[in-house]
């Protein structure tokens, strides 16, 4: 009897130890293709036991630019997009653009703990030539501390602990 309660609080033990996360800021769909102007869903659940999310940022990708966005409202949120002025203007079918979005942030609403929301956005083009788009999130609590999904996986790694949001182009 002994040896079988030892080796069940094993497992829980090392499953605990190498569980990957799962409470982060995810992106939905997975995918688009280039060139496209579709939705983007950033899903941000509040993991902590007792302080609620009250700020969401999205840091667009710097290194392939997207030229604009709207955004679907939250209820209950606050929501601002800044522009950053491009080095390079973007060709669109609506001409060249000479500015991208930078940031988007969600503020003034409240995720409680063990819920979520989703923010939606309208984005476009999709750049072409690339593979993958990331998004840095920037989840701040009620309580004043910041989570930063920033880090990029590396091909054959683990995930990260603190992985940034990223979008597959096709």
């Amino acid at each position: 009897m002994n040896t079988r309660i030892s080796a069940c609080l094993l497992a829980v033990i090392l499953g605990t130890l190498v569980a990957p996360a799962v409470a982060h800021v995810t992106i939905a769909p997975p995918e688009l293709p280039a060139g496209s102007v579709d939705e983007i869903t950033f899903r941000c659940p509040d993991e902590r036991a007792n302080s609620a999310t009250t700020k969401l940022v999205i840091q667009m990708p710097q290194d392939h630019p997207i030229a604009s966005v709207k955004l679907r409202p939250v209820p209950g949120w606050h929501s601002s997009v800044t522009m950053r002025k491009l080095d390079s203007p973007i060709k669109t079918q609506h001409g060249e653009m000479v500015a991208a979005v930078d940031t988007i942030t969600w503020q003034g609403g409240s995720i409680a703990p063990g819920e979520y929301q989703d923010f939606a956005i309208l984005a476009g083009p999709i750049p072409s030539g690339v593979r993958q788009l990331v998004f840095k999130a920037i989840q701040t609590y009620a309580n004043g501390e910041i989570v930063r999904w920033i880090e990029l996986r590396n091909p054959g790694e683990v995930e990260p602990q603190y992985p940034a949001p990223v979008l597959k182009v096709r």
